[in-house]
């Protein structure tokens, strides 16, 4: 459908003349269109219905390439911190869906710290061995014995209650006055599609750190 909109609205736009009124009328359509092709993105991703395209990656490469991208969009009172393991084991994962779960939490965690305020984002990489059963409180997914690479994105921001950390991978929950609530439940579709899973950590007023799980 969107397809449709945008490949008409396209073709209009090029037989429209300049600077008159349908041609800004016809540029809103595609832009409203975009945006919609972007929510539809979101919600294929959270449903697990998105077409998947598995390579083998290391994640810290995925991450230090993401971030650093990423960097240059940030406020200058915000620092970004990496810590990236070398050497580790390569993932079986789609890499857009990695960069695209990467550049979520990263988007998350600048919201979290806020428009007026300073603060840290660090972004972490580590290998995880499970052995047996072990009680890992996740609000996503479920971990099993094996090993895991461990992929972390800490914030020094608001932080939340344990009720907001109950429903932040709900579609459409948002708690930002302009919210859509989608990327959290992007991320979380993502990682129900690698078989990993998610814990978060945070308290009001001392931050939040995101650990996503995806089995080696």
């Amino acid at each position: 459908l969107l397809t449709g909109v945008l490949g008409n609205a396209s073709l209009a736009l090029a037989m429209s003349e300049p600077d008159t009124k349908v041609e800004r009328l016809l540029r809103e359509v595609i832009q409203a269109a975009e945006r919609g092709a972007d929510l539809t993105g979101k919600l294929l991703a959270y449903a697990g219905k998105t077409g998947w395209i598995k390579k083998e990656l290391d994640l810290s490469e995925v991450a230090r390439n993401t971030a650093e991208r990423y960097r240059h969009s940030l406020p200058s009172r915000i620092s970004l911190k990496l810590e990236l393991r070398e050497g580790l084991p390569h993932l079986s994962a789609d890499p857009a869906m990695m960069q695209q779960l990467i550049s979520s939490l990263l988007s998350n965690a600048v919201e979290a710290i806020g428009e007026n305020r300073s603060g840290t984002i660090t972004v972490r990489t580590e290998l995880m061995s499970i052995q047996g059963v072990r009680a890992l409180q996740t609000q996503v997914g479920e971990v099993l014995p094996g090993s895991y690479i461990v992929f972390t994105v800490a914030d020094t921001g608001a932080g939340m209650d344990e009720a907001v950390v109950g429903r932040i991978f709900e579609p459409f929950f948002t708690t930002k006055f302009l919210g859509r609530g989608l990327g959290l439940a992007a991320v979380a579709g993502i990682v129900r599609a690698h078989n990993g899973a998610v814990m978060v950590s945070s308290a009001l007023g001392q931050g939040s750190v995101f650990t996503v799980l995806l089995p080696v």
